[in-house]
């Protein structure tokens, strides 16, 4: 992926701060501390290098210590609990006596792609969409790679978990989950009920849903799509709240608004299809396919949920500012716990509210929306979880 000098410089800068080294033909990211050669060219540093001069400009020298200091305070905590995810699962696979190749990598990370942008025209630029979704999430690059080599590292551990874990009485229950009735809907994604209230209001003006998911939806995945969900059974793997809400709605109807995945949605109900007339024998080769994939992202999902926990056990950090930023995201962190609770008990009490009022036929069944918070088993109790990606509520069971 080509970045400017100043990206390149940030990311170069992160690196340098964390203690990690990732060159731009793929080798890998490590953890371990360079130490700089001695100066052959005059230039002075500290032992430590810190003071390294890096850069002039009409005379003035710009040092290591000078880019180093404001670009910890920016990334330092999220890179450095990314490299500690990584540096555990390659610490695992190696006890498992097991190798992950260049070949490997690269392989998670199409996989990774091809996730993310599934709904995406075929024809359209993969490199393109990547670039854009990292800008949009604030991700850079190179937190990207370790994300995906970790990954790599993760699947090569959880696919001898799996091994003939999926029996004939899987497949046939498989078969009536994707081949029976299921819902094509579109939603607007919300950070919190203020959002709603002016999506709700655009569209009692007469906005189309698809306008104002575009506009106003904080889904990267389905906002440029107008907030459309590829269908879904009831059984798939996917909020129950959302689920429960698609499904009682009726073609053309804009629910209430659904706590679901952190997030907060308005959906709109497109379509509803019945159950398929497809033989089993021609689709079960594709149905097991399906299951494994499903199977092994949840051992993948159930060894990084692992890995944090042991992160958040076990890491002492020295560093001054990245302590701080520590303290800050757990402090953060209950606050935002505070909120949702809030404002799940305003969503309840709204419910309560249209039980007894007798809801307009045009409102979804409150008795659909439920506004339990999705148990997060992979995020560590005392060290937030890198940020990442934010999936959709609707994916394919390997993203």
């Amino acid at each position: 992926m080509e970045l400017d000098l100043l990206r390149r410089w940030i990311i170069l800068g992160v690196v340098s701060a964390v203690g990690a080294g990732c060159a731009s033909n793929g080798t890998e990211p490590s953890t371990s501390i360079d130490h700089p050669a001695d100066n052959k060219t005059g230039q002075t540093s500290s032992a430590s290098g810190n003071n390294t001069i890096i850069a002039h400009v009409e005379g003035v020298s710009i040092t290591l210590e000078q880019l180093q200091q404001p670009l910890m305070e920016a990334y330092g905590l999220n890179l450095l609990l990314r490299l500690a995810e990584l540096d555990l699962a390659k610490s695992d696979a190696a006890k498992a006596q097991l190798t992950v190749t260049d070949a490997d990598i690269q392989n998670e990370r199409q996989y990774m792609i091809e996730g993310l942008f599934k709904d995406a025209p075929p024809d359209q630029d993969r490199k393109q969409l990547l670039e854009q979704f990292l800008a949009q999430r604030r991700i850079s690059a190179y937190e990207f790679d370790l994300l995906v080599r970790s990954n790599a590292y993760l699947r090569k551990i959880a696919e001898p978990l799996i091994k003939d874990k999926i029996t004939e009485e899987n497949l046939h229950q498989a078969f009536g989950v994707v081949y029976g009735e299921t819902v094509q809907i579109r939603h607007i994604q919300c950070a919190n009920m203020q959002e709603i209230a002016e999506a709700q209001r655009r569209l009692a003006a007469g906005e189309p849903f698809e306008q104002v998911a575009r506009e106003l939806s904080r889904n990267e995945r389905t906002a440029p799509l107008g907030g459309e969900v590829s269908p879904f059974s009831r059984e798939q793997d996917l909020p129950q709240a959302f689920k429960d809400t698609a499904f009682a709605l009726k073609e053309g109807q804009v629910s209430d608004p659904v706590y679901a995945d952190g997030a907060y949605h308005l959906i709109k109900l497109e379509k509803r299809f019945a159950p398929k007339a497809v033989k089993f024998e021609d689709v079960k080769d594709s149905l097991r396919k399906q299951l494994y994939d499903r199977l092994l992202q949840t051992a993948i999902n159930d060894l990084r949920g692992r890995i944090r926990d042991r992160i958040g056990r076990e890491l002492r950090i020295e560093d001054p500012i990245l302590r701080k930023q520590l303290a800050e995201q757990l402090e953060k962190q209950q606050s935002e716990q505070k909120s949702r609770d809030q404002v799940r008990q305003e969503i309840q009490q709204q419910a309560e509210q249209s039980r007894k009022a007798a809801t307009e036929p045009t409102t979804a069944p409150t008795t659909a929306l439920t506004t339990q918070e999705p148990t997060q088993t992979s995020t560590p109790a005392t060290v937030p979880a890198p940020a990442t990606a934010e999936h959709p509520p609707a994916t394919r069971s390997g993203d």
